[in-house]
């Protein structure tokens, strides 16, 4: 029997230092395949400070960026089948320095936008500390 393959949209910042976050979600955030199951992958979407673009915190000047990742995330449900969003801020991060507590509230407020979207069953937030520890936010 051929099971449809299981996607989840992760909303990333580009540095390298939290590109770990992606294996972590897979692990942890959709249950095992089965062995007659292709592995679940990631629609993974980034920008420097997605957290605070998402979040309409954002000191760059740039475009409404938040409708473009809504664009990208459309079809990341409407043609992959993901149910799932996570979006995830860091630590020192260059495109959004601001402190870790900032981080998580842009974080907590960029789960709201996504949720005002109605595409996604499930929306976590993380953050990536220091250690490149991962926390989940609670909203």
């Amino acid at each position: 029997m051929n099971k449809k393959r299981k996607f989840i949209t992760i909303f990333n910042c580009m540095d390298g230092r939290c590109q770990h976050v992606n294996d972590h979600v897979l692990e942890s955030y959709i249950a095992a395949a089965e062995e007659d199951e292709d592995s679940p992958v990631a629609d993974v979407i980034t920008e420097p400070g997605i957290d605070a673009i998402l979040a309409g915190k954002s000191t760059l000047e740039n475009l409404p960026k938040a409708e473009w990742f809504r664009f990208k995330a459309e079809v990341s449900v409407k043609h992959h089948g993901a149910n799932h969003a996570i979006i995830v801020g860091h630590h020192a991060c260059a495109g959004n320095p601001v402190d870790d507590d900032e981080h998580r509230e842009h974080i907590r407020e960029s789960v709201k936008v996504i949720e005002s979207w109605e595409l996604f069953e499930k929306i976590t937030g993380l953050f990536v500390d220091d250690c490149r520890g991962i926390e989940e936010v609670v909203v």
